[in-house]
């Protein structure tokens, strides 16, 4: 065998074990993000899959060769362009973008595109031809499929950038960084392919993008609740922490946040079920912390409840958050179609604290004004029975 395909052969089935390891470290997490990276995982499979068959095939003169060359190339032009799709999507997610349907038709169009140069290739030559030699050669429309690889590229770039400009807090501008730089890596690997004819680049970057990205996420789970995705009470104390280092003249907020009625939900719907309703509870919290111009730092505390810790406020923030929980739940309640409901009791403390003592009495205060909060939910639901 030739050492220049011996090598190339070397670098596609290093790209593959590594990916493979992610696939089942990652196969251990059930959170969105995590899930599209294990699809990742085994698109990057079939990424060099393909490109080993196709360097090992170049050339062969057996019944079939031409054939088999022609679907290899034609899944690798496919899957370099699924794959940024997917990491897009997982951009998307990991910065709480939500797009609308229009907006999904939109940003599967170059996709679309790609899928439909694929499909007509062996009639049309348009990415690459198999000359008589069976040898491949680049075709006139193949800059045109790197060039909608590249719009997911930079559009996911792009968009973490907003997303970092807009965030309030720096710990979501830190969490948001590395969707911006982890992409130098497909980035060199992939104008490295372009120019450099006979190379195998891009799936080593995507590769490494996806090596980092994954340990920042096993890093993460020391601070972050696994099931909804939210810091923890490791990342609240360091949080609290990082306050009193940097005391205010301004007042803090402590909010307590307890689900209203969850243990009903983990009776009569099951525990799977309730573990959902927890999660989509976290996900309203997310959004109403993160449409607020103040910082918000959130926390799941335990079992069913949050809290939250904000500089900067007043009986108007206690106010505006209070109305801000009770919209997003009637939101949800009314349009989400699952078989139950998400309604919060909500208790705050206004005022300081110099030490990890003094928060842990704000929080007590807190406590105690949720439930009395928690009273009145109830008081008015058997009233209204």
């Amino acid at each position: 065998m030739n050492t220049s395909i011996a090598a190339y052969i070397e670098v596609n089935v290093i790209c593959m074990i590594v990916s493979a390891i992610m696939f089942f470290l990652i196969n251990q997490n059930r959170t969105v993000s995590f899930q599209i990276k294990r699809i990742m995982a085994v698109c990057l499979w079939i990424l060099c899959i393909s490109d080993i068959a196709a360097i090992s095939l170049r050339g062969q003169m057996f019944e079939g060769a031409r054939i088999l060359i022609q679907i290899s190339n034609l899944l690798y032009d496919l899957m370099v362009n699924v794959l940024p799709f997917t990491w897009m999507i997982l951009v998307f997610s990991r910065i709480d973008f939500k797009p609308t349907k229009w907006q999904w038709t939109l940003f599967s169009i170059p996709l679309l595109l790609c899928f439909v140069l694929v499909v007509i290739n062996p009639f049309t030559n348009v990415l690459f031809s198999i000359n008589d030699k069976n040898e491949y050669v680049r075709g006139p429309f193949l800059a045109v499929n790197w060039a909608l690889l590249w719009l997911y590229i930079v559009g996911s770039g792009i968009a973490a950038g907003f997303a970092v400009l807009k965030a309030v807090s720096p710990a979501k501008k830190q969490e948001y960084l590395p969707l911006i730089y982890f992409l130098l890596f497909p980035v060199i690997g992939g104008i490295a392919q372009m120019f450099f004819y006979g190379i195998t680049a891009i799936q080593v970057g995507i590769t490494l993008m996806m090596v980092l990205m994954t340990y920042k996420d096993q890093s993460d789970q020391i601070t972050r609740d696994q099931l909804t995705g939210t810091n923890n009470r490791n990342a609240l104390n360091d949080y609290v922490d990082y306050l009193i280092r940097r005391p205010s003249s301004h007042d803090m907020l402590v909010a307590m946040i307890d689900i209203n009625a969850f243990k009903n939900i983990n009776d009569k719907l099951g525990h799977d079920v309730g573990d959902i309703a927890l999660a989509d509870a976290a996900e309203l919290l997310k959004e109403v912390t993160a449409k607020h111009k103040r910082e918000m730092f959130l926390c799941r505390y335990g079992g069913d409840e949050f809290v939250l810790v904000s500089r900067n406020a007043d009986d108007a923030t206690v106010a505006e958050l209070k109305e801000s929980i009770k919209s997003a739940s009637e939101k949800f309640n009314k349009n989400s179609g699952k078989p139950y409901e998400i309604n919060f009791s909500v208790g705050c403390y206004v005022g300081g604290f110099g030490s990890q003592e003094a928060f842990s009495n704000a929080l007590q205060t807190a406590d105690a004004y949720m439930y009395e909060d928690k009273k009145s939910y109830y008081k008015k639901e058997q009233q209204s029975e």
